[in-house]
């Protein structure tokens, strides 16, 4: 009995071990909630998940620090910000920063994003950073868009898919994450409110772009659903 019981011990700590520095569990990115954007990720973070970097600056932002260079705005949800699905330097504002490199031309290009957000959770961040605006923008919207505002309450710390803080093991979030806590928040759709108000903040977020930026361009990405069908659908035609 007691070499049985030693022999899962150490399967359990081989596990943990496992789980831990061969695929980064137990190290998530984190989010912290906020007041006036509802949530956004936590500022100066680093951490290799799922064999992806993933690093924040201090404003909680996928990019370097911002510089005084000239800058072009990549803003946008998780489409933009990639999440724990992609490294870094395979999110679509560094390979457009590689481009410009390649080119020689001095621009940063700043990731304006977090997974979810809508365009009033955009607008107030621009509001709250004024100072980094001074280059064109490039924004990114779907047709869920147009009933995306900020609810009524916060799924930071409530969801799994928007945590705090570190869990105690490794194992412990595998079980609570991807498994018990999918059970129950499938999708996080106990958080997603339409109120009617989403086609009201996309209006006033573009008649602020437009009234502080020269260059402001819109592109529309589709689900793989309206991809499928070859169309968007009524929310996106009505945005277009």
């Amino acid at each position: 009995m007691k070499k049985v019981l030693s022999t899962l011990i150490i399967l359990l700590i081989f596990v943990e071990l496992l789980l831990k520095f061969g695929f980064g569990f137990g190290n998530p990115l984190l989010y912290t909630g906020d007041a006036l954007l509802e949530y956004a990720l936590q500022p100066t973070q680093s951490l290799r998940r799922l064999t992806k970097s993933i690093q924040t600056n201090s404003i909680g932002l996928r990019v370097d620090e911002v510089s005084s260079r000239p800058k072009v705005f990549k803003i946008g949800d998780s489409v933009i910000n990639g999440g724990e699905r992609l490294d870094n330097k395979d999110l679509s504002s560094s390979i457009l920063q590689d481009s410009l490199n390649q080119i020689e031309a001095d621009m940063q290009v700043v990731n304006v994003s977090c997974g979810s957000w809508g365009p009033e959770n955009q607008l107030k961040f621009l509001k709250a950073h004024a100072e980094l605006m001074d280059g064109p923008v490039l924004l990114y919207i779907s047709s869920h868009d147009l009933h995306d505002t900020i609810g009524e309450f916060s799924p930071v710390g409530l969801s799994v898919d928007y945590p705090t803080k570190n869990p105690p093991l490794a194992s412990y979030e595998l079980l609570e994450s991807f498994i018990i806590g999918k059970m129950i928040f499938p999708g996080d759709t106990l958080f997603i409110q339409e109120d009617g108000k989403g086609k009201d903040a996309l209006q006033d977020f573009l008649a602020y772009l437009k009234s502080n930026k020269d260059g402001v361009h819109v592109f529309i990405h589709p689900t793989l659903r309206e991809i499928e069908a070859g169309e968007y659908n009524q929310n996106g035609l009505r945005i277009i």
